[in-house]
């Protein structure tokens, strides 16, 4: 899907590489959702291929939007595998693997409950481990390996995938961390990311400049219906000017508040929003043999980026009003 983070967006390199095709199912530009009868329609025309993977964010990294989880079952039904990237998603909704069976599930555990970084976890439904092939070895990944008989065997479980040693010192708090969020209930840290979350975008929506230009340019569901925590915006000025992120990012740290700036790891969201052209893209891609969104910018005279503000387990209404006084000074 085109809302995809890329270190999903990177698998494609691999597809690329073994001369497979890829495509990528578009999203929506007034809600940033997938538009279900496109997505339909790509999964049903590959039906000959042997091995297909169908890779979607259970919830978008910069919009919150929640894609629905039914469409796992249909595109396993439809031949293809599924993997889900939950790393969004897992922080403040229930993800129950007895109700929807992926074959394929990532999850990055600081999200969750902020300790410790550097640990993220890939769950693999068993019947699907064999289909992973892996081209090389290290360490201990393997069983058996041979110098003089260029040969060996790799680990026959999860080891395989294992590269170098492991972060075995930081492991064991992930068991605190999993009771702590049990403790809590993640019914209860997602009904309190929702409440804040609508309470924030709300509030944002209603504030506009002397002459009723609005400050903020909100993207995504207005009905906030399926939404995780996090809202992406554009600050403008009266004149319905987009403020440059960086700007609005540095009066931000002036005020001790944290925001995300930028494309957030997610180009596909931001092309959309920044309403960029297949053409305008390609043009510039093969007009040079590297770049930033800063060149693209000069070049293509149109914005890239935005603000992304998140609220989670952490999150108070203090601080929400406090950055909802920051945006009535522009």
């Amino acid at each position: 899907m085109a809302d995809n983070h890329n270190s999903v967006n990177g698998i494609r390199e691999y597809c690329k590489r073994s001369h497979a095709a890829f495509e990528y199912v578009p999203i929506r530009y007034d809600d940033l959702r997938i538009d279900q009868d496109v997505l339909e329609d790509a999964l049903s025309k590959s039906e000959a291929r042997k091995h297909k993977l169908f890779a979607f964010p259970a919830q978008s990294n910069v919009s919150g939007v929640q894609h629905h989880l039914s469409w796992i079952k249909k595109a396993q039904a439809k031949g293809w595998d599924v993997l889900l990237d939950a790393a969004a998603y897992a922080p403040s909704s229930k993800l129950d693997l007895s109700e929807v069976n992926p074959n394929f599930v990532s999850i990055s555990f600081y999200k969750i409950f902020g300790y410790p970084t550097g640990l993220g976890c890939l769950l693999m439904h068993k019947d699907s481990f064999e289909l992973l092939e892996k081209k090389w070895f290290a360490g201990g990944t393997v069983t058996l390996a041979s110098v003089m008989a260029p040969h060996h065997y790799l680990a026959g479980n999860h080891e395989r995938f294992e590269n170098g040693t492991i972060n075995y010192l930081d492991i064991p708090a992930l068991s605190i961390g999993i009771d702590y969020i049990n403790q809590i209930g993640i019914e209860r840290i997602h009904e309190r990311v929702v409440s804040l979350s609508t309470y924030l975008f709300e509030r944002l929506t209603k504030l506009t400049h002397a002459n009723h230009v609005k400050k903020l340019k909100l993207f995504g569901p207005q009905d906030r219906n399926h939404v995780g925590g996090t809202l992406i915006m554009t600050f403008l000025t009266e004149n319905g000017v987009v403020i440059p992120f960086e700007e609005v990012e540095q009066k931000a740290n002036n005020e001790m508040i944290s925001l995300r700036s930028g494309c957030f790891c997610n180009p596909g969201i931001d092309e959309v929003n920044n309403c960029l052209t297949m053409q305008e893209l390609s043009q510039y891609f093969t007009s040079r043999t590297t770049g930033d969104y800063y060149d693209m910018i000069a070049t293509l005279k149109k914005m890239r980026g935005a603000i992304r503000v998140s609220v989670g387990l952490a999150t108070t209404q203090h601080d929400l009003d406090r950055f909802i006084d920051f945006v009535k000074q522009f």
